[in-house]
């Protein structure tokens, strides 16, 4: 479960969340909706880490999943268990080659090359991506790359995704896709989109 607890978020003297208290529960997808500036992609960012370890703000309030506080744990030790898809997935990629970009976190795990494999297999079945591997990034499309983006972030197999507008800027073939593998490869999983 991840639950916040008494959160206030904000930037200089512009307030973003203020007196926060929810939580997830496991198997669960939850949707945040609000207007623009409203704080959603800020929540996202200080789930993961990037607030405040890249993005300076004020924050107050406890982060906790399962009985754990990891408010002062940066974005690699929360990279264990939360994975994270944004918007746009370009400001994402550390490859240009997609298959190296979907098998990085699994090789920074130091997983075995056949369970490597397996894994690549089973998830770019489900979220047909298989026509995707060993392409450049930059050529494909914006679903295309939204789609690499969110394998690289499944494969991890994290119990808490968080997905930040993730059909926002694809068409509607793309969304169908994304739709469909999410729907199959989430169960289980704390969701917050």
């Amino acid at each position: 479960m991840l639950e916040l607890k008494d959160i206030n978020l904000s930037y200089g003297d512009k307030k973003i969340l203020e007196d926060v208290n929810v939580s997830f529960a496991e198997g669960t997808v939850s949707v945040i909706s609000g207007a623009s500036g409203s704080g959603k992609s800020s929540l996202i960012k200080l789930l993961n880490g990037v607030i405040p370890q890249f993005v300076n703000a004020d924050v107050k309030g406890g982060i906790i999943v399962d009985d754990d506080d990891i408010s002062q744990k940066d974005v690699a030790a929360r990279s264990d268990f939360i994975s994270t898809v944004f918007q746009n997935p370009k400001s994402q990629f550390y490859s240009i080659n997609t298959t190296d970009e979907i098998v990085f976190a699994l090789e920074n795990r130091n997983l075995p090359k056949d369970e490597i494999v397996d894994t690549v297999k089973e998830y770019t079945e489900i979220l047909g991506t298989k026509k995707l591997l060993d392409r450049d990034i930059f050529k494909l499309s914006g679903g295309e790359k939204q789609r690499i983006s969110i394998a690289r972030a499944l494969l991890k197999d994290a119990p808490i995704i968080l997905l930040d507008e993730v059909t926002a800027n694809v068409d509607a073939e793309n969304e169908q896709l994304i739709q469909t593998a999410l729907q199959e490869l989430l169960k289980n999983k704390t969701v917050i989109m």
